[in-house]
């Protein structure tokens, strides 16, 4: 079964995914040495009358080899693929103000435009889109608003943000990496026995239409605003669009006043030399040795998953040389020790409405389980009928909330209620694991209820 994606989170929360499709992406696989779990040994000792129990593995050292693709700076924004008043398939919004005696502003946006006129400016093909009006000084207007946050986003992948996640940042953000617009305009207009067509952007700074552009063609002729006569840091709204509007002459008698739209697009230019440093850094970030403890997830093409509990052992490594470090991407090299050798999957919950129950692991070796209940009176015995381990208290309040944990390095038997109870325990007592399979568990000499369990599957290899 081929990886599908790798997810890593740091111990900070904050996680990166490498994947075939996105920023980050698989090199062929990961790289691993020590996947077949070594053997494993338990042992108990005496420390201030207090019985511990601890499982000790051979460490599985990792080798993860992933790519960093560098982008190319230049991409379009259009409309093709919008499906009207919707904004999930393509984010941009193509609307008009019919019969309006002044032009729109972008606080009268509209995602109600028809299907056909979409479909009429998504390709240059002198098909075109008509919005026309005879209302007295009323303009033929047409709006294309660009959502560029999401068009980013799109076409680059969320780690452009640099692990922000809040609109007004992201919008800082592309402040710093967008380095031109163009936009280009392919129409014509007429009105009042005239053909003209004017091209205008907004200035979000000035709350206007500003640097207009204009034919007197009859045909459709291309118009063209440029950011770099309009700063972007000006154009961006605080919902992260951009704006472009053209129209006709207003009416004033005879014909009447229309706007002609063939096609639209926006040519984005980035700085790619910002984007590859702001990876870097992401990736130098959330693998940081001094984290401690982070957990590398798999997730396999049929969808199952599995994860280990790693750190690292020393910074990523960016090799050089043109078979590492070239014009399409940046080789990254990180070293993981799992001390625990064993994949497991996420948590599994059970609550058993009974004090006998069975819990069977599907993994290839014992593991641990984490069990809470509430209890009466006298001594409590929980034990695992399948391999004859037990847990024996030998002192429970009524009502006490019993926990016992035996997952590896964790182990661990408390009632919050005030009863200590690993002076109570029972000295023949076992910390047990669920051993592969159906494991029969009871609780006894007291009547549990609420009854939770956790516990996760453990495998050799994936």
């Amino acid at each position: 079964m081929k990886i599908d994606r790798i997810t890593w989170y740091s111990s900070t929360g904050e996680s990166i995914e490498i994947n075939r499709s996105g920023t980050y992406r698989l090199k062929n696989k990961l790289q691993t040495s020590g996947l077949t779990a070594s053997a494993y040994t338990t042992k108990s000792y005496m420390q201030h009358g207090q019985t511990f129990f601890n499982s000790v593995y051979d460490p599985a050292d990792m080798e993860l080899d992933f790519l960093i693709m560098k982008v190319q700076p230049n991409s379009v924004a259009n409309f093709e693929g919008k499906i009207t008043t919707s904004v999930t398939e393509n984010p941009h919004i193509f609307w008009t103000r019919l019969n309006q005696t002044t032009l729109a502003t972008p606080s009268q946006i509209s995602d109600t435009i028809s299907q056909g006129a979409i479909d009429s400016i998504n390709k240059l093909d002198g098909n075109t889109d008509l919005r026309q009006t005879t209302t007295t000084n009323a303009y033929g207007q047409q709006i294309f608003s660009f959502n560029l946050i999401k068009h980013l986003e799109k076409r680059y992948g969320v780690s452009i943000w640099n692990g922000k996640t809040a609109l007004s940042d992201k919008i800082i953000i592309a402040k710093q990496i967008v380095t031109n617009l163009s936009f280009q305009w392919f129409g014509r207009g007429f009105a009042n026995g005239t053909n003209k067509a004017t091209l205008r952007a907004w200035s979000n700074k000035l709350s206007t239409w500003n640097y207009a552009q204009s034919h007197t063609d009859a045909s459709v002729q291309l118009l063209n605003i440029q950011s770099n006569s309009l700063s972007f840091i000006d154009m961006i709204d605080s919902n992260g669009f951009v704006h472009y509007l053209a129209n006709s002459e207003a009416y004033l008698s005879s014909a009447a006043s229309q706007i002609y739209t063939d096609y639209v697009e926006l040519n984005v230019t980035i700085d790619i030399d910002i984007l590859e440093i702001n990876a870097r850094r992401t990736v130098s970030k959330l693998f940081a040795p001094h984290l401690g403890t982070g957990t590398l997830w798999i997730t396999l093409e049929d969808g199952s998953q599995y994860a280990r509990d790693c750190h690292v052992e020393v910074a990523p490594l960016y090799p050089t040389g043109f078979e590492n470090d070239n014009l399409s991407w940046q080789n990254v090299a990180v070293e993981l020790t799992a001390d625990n050798p064993f994949w497991y999957t996420a948590e599994q919950t059970i609550t058993p409405s009974s004090a006998s129950f069975t819990i069977t692991n599907n993994g290839d070796v014992p593991t641990g389980i984490r069990l809470q209940f509430i209890s009466t009176n006298g001594t409590c015995t929980i034990k695992n009928n399948t391999t004859g381990e037990f847990v024996k208290i030998g002192s429970v309040l009524n009502l006490s909330k019993i926990y016992m944990n035996t997952n590896q390095g964790q182990e661990w038997v408390e009632n919050p209620d005030g009863v200590g109870t690993w002076s109570t325990l029972d000295p023949g007592s076992t910390l047990f694991k669920l051993v592969p399979g159906a494991n029969s568990i009871t609780i006894n000499g007291t009547t549990p209820t609420q009854i939770n369990a956790w516990y996760r599957e453990r495998y050799s290899g994936i």
